[in-house]
């Protein structure tokens, strides 16, 4: 039987929460009437240095791959069929941690016209980019940043760190910051009466 596989990403990222999931489509030949409980496990797959492993019995039957931390890694499939003869193919491919978006929004008054500093302490990061509606912010942008508010409202924030390995994370913040008119002051005399207090 001919062994053969590919992986949809030779990147993958994880984070503190999530172990990396390696999505591998099995395209070896198709072997019929075998079981993983039987004597001749059709396909077997095993994740190097870990030596975890798992067994399809399908090639439509996705295996169940996962890797926690970073690092470079290879999966190995053996395509066994009901006479014992088997191949073997293997792909390499990189683990690699996602980084953590932290950003901050700082202001001294929400009263127009206002500004806004922008504080990026995002750790891991090669890149970020942050989009608030109504504002131009380059890619990469010097923090401190300020934004100098016009328009009343509240407004929203979409912030993506991406790693020099290509893991992207999106952060959304619905209430990033707000700004208001402020309060108008007025009032009239009436030159008729004047009271005294």
């Amino acid at each position: 039987p001919v062994s053969d596989f590919f992986l949809q990403e030779v990147v993958i990222c994880y984070d503190e929460f999530n172990d990396a999931v390696i999505n591998a489509v099995n395209t070896s030949s198709e072997l019929l009437g075998q079981t993983c409980a039987t004597g001749n496990p059709p396909y077997n797959w095993t994740l190097f240095p870990t030596g975890a492993g798992t067994c399809t019995e399908t090639v439509d039957e996705v295996p169940v791959l996962t890797v926690s931390g970073g690092g470079a890694f290879t999966v190995g499939l053996e395509v066994m069929d009901q006479f014992g003869c088997s191949s073997q193919s293997f792909q390499d491919f990189l683990v690699a941690e996602a980084p953590i978006p932290e950003i901050g929004f700082f202001q001294t008054s929400v009263c127009l016209p206002t500004q806004v500093e922008i504080i990026n302490t995002t750790i891991g990061a090669a890149s970020f980019e942050l989009e608030v509606p109504g504002f131009v912010i380059p890619v990469n942008f010097n923090s401190p940043f300020i934004l100098d508010v016009q328009y009343p409202g509240i407004y929203e924030a979409e912030f993506t760190v991406t790693s020099i390995e290509g893991c992207a994370v999106t952060l959304d913040i619905e209430d990033a910051f707000e700004a208001w008119y402020p309060p108008v002051a007025d009032f009239t005399t009436d030159p008729e009466t004047i009271d005294i207090l």
